[in-house]
């Protein structure tokens, strides 16, 4: 696995031009996006640490959320509750991930 995505991060990286005394830019994971789905409204908060930290230890750098979570995001006509939203954001920041 982590040749494949050794190979991919190589593929993706940028072509950089420099000249024999300037050296290339550093070599960073970031340059390829590597997530997943999360829905976290359908699980316990007591949950979350756990599903977030196996993110973290599967080396994903980025996390989509509230993708289908309308009915959580306003429970009831013009009631907005964000509160749970901004939870798992600050969890994913705390590991790493970035939150989409």
């Amino acid at each position: 696995m982590r040749a494949l995505l050794a190979a991919l991060l190589v593929i993706a990286a940028p072509i950089h031009t420099s000249t024999p005394q300037e050296p290339p830019p550093p070599f960073t994971a970031a340059l390829l996006a590597m997530g997943s789905s999360w829905y976290p409204e359908q699980w316990p908060g007591s949950r979350w640490e756990a599903d977030l930290a196996l993110m973290e230890r599967a080396h994903l750098n980025v996390v989509r959320v509230g993708e289908f979570a309308w009915s959580r995001l306003e429970p009831s006509e013009g009631v907005f509750d964000f509160a749970w939203l901004d939870r798992t954001i600050d969890g994913a920041t705390r590991h790493g991930l970035r939150a989409s």
